[in-house]
């Protein structure tokens, strides 16, 4: 049970809190409101808005455009192991022979390079020598 001094600091407290949920409330109705006016120096808020999110948009088509690009670059780096291990591989390079061949000993150069421990391990297992 609770005494009546306790009841009181209850109800105060949940006044107070209303009343700030009151004022939060109201002061929103009125920010909202105020969008569809002109501000001190003549600039229309919800005018701004709108350019502002189409700005966004244009950057959002921008960054998926320059994603896709990144893909196909990606796409385009060069062979993996698995690709070495066949016998009937056939490498297609849109170069001249040189510059093809020196392609073709990069890859192979940075395959056996790397360990035959897979990254996940190398990061779980850090302390172990390979």
């Amino acid at each position: 049970y609770l005494s009546t001094e306790q009841k009181m600091k209850n109800f105060a407290l949940a006044g107070v809190l209303m009343g700030f949920c009151t004022w939060v409330w109201w002061y929103s109705m009125n920010a909202v409101g105020r969008a569809d006016k002109t501000t001190d120096d003549g600039s229309d808020p919800l005018e701004t808005l709108r350019a502002e999110a189409q700005e966004a948009k244009n950057r959002k088509k921008k960054s998926v455009s320059e994603e896709e690009a990144e893909e196909l670059a990606q796409l385009d780096i060069g062979v993996n192991e698995k690709d070495l291990l066949g016998d009937d591989v056939t490498l297609a390079v849109a170069a001249p022979d040189d510059v093809a061949q020196q392609e073709e000993d990069r890859n192979k150069a940075a395959l056996k390079k790397g360990s035959s421990r897979p990254l996940w391990k190398k990061i779980v297992l850090f302390w172990k020598k390979e």
